[in-house]
């Protein structure tokens, strides 16, 4: 079963040194040569060559004629996934007690967008955030929390005056029970 894992060991072992991830992170910003790459981590030419040809072996970058380094199409997706994992690592506590196993799948792999964002406990910042979202918002709006989400008379009016969708997910436990009429029978059948 070990040898399923083979490759991932070899991947997280080539980026795991932050000098390897700050060159890997440079060049995606940018085509760079050995001294300039050198500079960024304050290593000499030999060290930073040993770097670039690991991460080079590991097929993340290449090096172009003109001797500069650039990143490969593995390695930007490399660098979008690392994006998780550091969105992940920075929040870790929130993790801890915020258990977000229960949203679909595709949400959690989409992670790492999150950490072009930042969290707020601040309500009424949230508010005003989702009240902008839906002014701005052209044909629909997705809106995810965890806890049930207040809404004040400026956002009703944001979703009154709009032709927006808006929808909101949010967890099992903290929908509030529907209340039946006495008038109307539930889905059981009971009063």
């Amino acid at each position: 079963m070990s040898e399923h894992f083979d490759e991932m060991v070899k991947l997280l072992f080539d980026i795991a040194s932050s000098d390897r991830l700050t060159l890997l992170f440079a060049i995606r910003k940018e085509n760079l040569r050995l001294t300039h790459l050198a500079e960024k981590i304050n290593a000499t030419i030999q060290e930073t060559s040993r770097h670039l040809g690991r991460l080079t072996d590991a097929n993340l970058i290449e090096k172009n004629s003109d001797g500069s380094y650039t990143v490969t199409s593995y390695g930007r997706l490399v660098l979008i996934l690392l994006s998780s994992y550091n969105f992940l690592s920075k929040n870790k506590d929130y993790f801890l007690s915020h258990d977000i196993s229960f949203l679909p799948q595709e949400f959690i792999e989409r992670i790492g967008e999150l950490s072009v964002y930042e969290y707020s406990v601040n309500v009424s910042n949230v508010l005003r955030h989702i009240e902008q979202v839906i002014n701005s918002a052209n044909e629909y709006v997705w809106l995810m929390a965890d806890q049930a989400v207040i809404t004040g008379p400026s956002i009703n009016q944001a979703i009154g005056s709009s032709d927006v969708c808006v929808n909101i997910i949010i967890t099992r436990s903290s929908l509030t029970p529907s209340r039946t009429p006495t008038n109307q029978k539930t889905s059981e059948g009971q009063t």
